[in-house]
């Protein structure tokens, strides 16, 4: 999957990617401006019924403000995109999305349904 993740104007790229020995996976971006590959979620799993999506700039509640007790304390309650990022879900139960965050330069992880 293609998208700006950092904000710097060329696509990058996001790809669920199982291990060699197919006991676990991880969901790996190539951001173009730093031109190598990047782990951002990992699991000693196969994938099953995993999977990704792009999603568009634009402010979303997260499962935290409808349930605070179920996240992290500083899991946020509110995520207002300015680049696109990544869906992580499983199909019909969990999803979260995975934003870039420009200040620390890093994917940052809002739980969105549980």
């Amino acid at each position: 999957m293609r998208g700006d993740f950092d904000g710097d104007g060329r696509d990058d790229v996001a790809q669920l990617l199982v291990s060699d020995s197919r006991k676990g996976f991880g969901l790996f971006v190539w951001l173009s401006s730093q031109r190598h590959w990047q782990s951002i979620h990992g699991a000693n799993a196969l994938p099953g019924d995993l999977g990704i999506d792009l999603v568009l700039p634009k402010k979303f509640d997260t499962l935290c403000a409808d349930d605070p007790s179920v996240c992290a304390p500083s899991a946020p309650a509110t995520v207002e995109l300015k680049n696109k990022a990544i869906e992580f879900f499983a199909w019909g139960q969990a999803s979260s999305i995975f934003y870039w965050e420009p200040s620390s330069r890093t994917f940052r992880n809002a739980p969105m349904s549980d």
